[in-house]
């Protein structure tokens, strides 16, 4: 009885699935102004870090993510490590944090 009760709980388990409205490029256009910012210079920790004691949940952090994959692509920043595992530093192109992202489509 006790184990088929365990399994009926663990099978009724329902996750409820949280969704933060940020788009990506609303991402992007915060990361260029943290760049702005921080005088064209940031550390991956820095952009998905604790924010005024909030922990950034999952879906930010892959938003993030995706948001300086698509700068990248579109060479506004570049992105390296200096060793393996280590912070990711994030770094505006020459010339690149002045213009906003009006003119692109983001299609996610």
């Amino acid at each position: 009885y006790r184990r088929a009760m365990r399994r009926s709980v663990e099978r009724s388990i329902v996750a409820k699935v949280h969704r933060d409205e940020i788009s990506v490029k609303d991402r992007m256009v915060e990361v260029l102004e943290m760049l702005q910012r921080h005088g064209g210079r940031l550390l991956f920790s820095q952009l998905v870090g604790k924010r005024r004691g909030h922990v950034p949940s999952r879906h930010a952090i892959v938003v993030s993510f995706l948001a300086l994959l698509e700068l990248m692509k579109m060479k506004r920043i570049t992105c390296h490590q200096h060793q393996l595992y280590g912070d990711i530093v994030i770094e505006a192109r020459e010339g690149e944090m002045a213009d906003g992202l009006a003119g692109y489509e983001i299609g996610y």
